[in-house]
């Protein structure tokens, strides 16, 4: 079934695609449909696009280490990629604010995992990668967004993903936030662990750090 998408969405993703190619790697066929919608994403913002690479090795890392199945693995790749799209429709005057957002541009900012996950079902043919997209900021405790959901509710991917995500968050430069270095993130990680993280995708993606690929690569 074809989602049709409101009309700010639809401008916000032509203007992306209009822009031309972002500078940036992208592991998929120059063809596919991810790759388009990333490099629409690059276009709009290429700090947001960077992140969502970063966020990809870091979900495969821990996709390595719990044994997700080769298909399970692809999903992630994509959702990792795409897991910020909803982005298109934020203005770049709040993604780049040097200080808090108000409580309406949080709401906005919110909106990005939804907005996302439209975007991403009306033009790739996985529910699942849709699915993971817009559950990404979900919580185990249940005070995550858009949904409320808890634990086992929430899906595999969205629960690597909040992880890979938040850690590079952490420790990437943000306009409205300090950095912190790897351990600092990683206290951060495990103190959340049960509540905003799940306990043991955090261990796991603990024990991928000390991987001989992870050397050079994670802060």
């Amino acid at each position: 079934m074809r989602v049709s998408l409101p009309f700010a969405e639809q401008s916000s993703i032509r203007l992306a695609l209009s822009n031309g190619p972002a500078e940036l790697p992208c592991p998929l066929r120059a063809d596919s449909a991810v790759h388009r919608l990333f490099r629409a994403l690059g276009s709009y913002d290429p700090a947001t696009a960077a992140h969502s690479v970063r966020v990809r090795w870091y979900a495969l890392w821990i996709a390595d280490e719990i044994g997700l199945d080769a298909l399970q693995s692809r999903q992630l790749s994509a959702a990792a990629l795409l897991h910020d799209l909803g982005k298109l429709c934020v203005p770049r005057s709040i993604l780049h604010k040097p200080g808090p957002l108000t409580a309406a541009e949080y709401r906005i900012m919110q909106g990005h995992s939804a907005t996302g996950e439209r975007l991403v079902r009306a033009t790739v043919p996985c529910p699942a990668v849709a699915a993971a997209v817009r559950s990404h900021h979900e919580r185990p405790d249940g005070g995550g967004y858009p949904d409320g959901l808890k634990r086992s509710e929430i899906p595999l991917l969205s629960r690597i993903l909040a992880v890979a995500d938040a850690y590079d968050a952490m420790t990437s430069t943000r306009p409205y936030a300090a950095t912190l270095r790897g351990e600092g993130a990683l206290t951060v990680l495990r103190g959340e662990a049960g509540r905003q993280f799940e306990a043991m995708i955090v261990a796991q993606f603990i024990k991928s750090l000390s991987k001989p690929w992870a050397r050079g690569v994670a802060p």
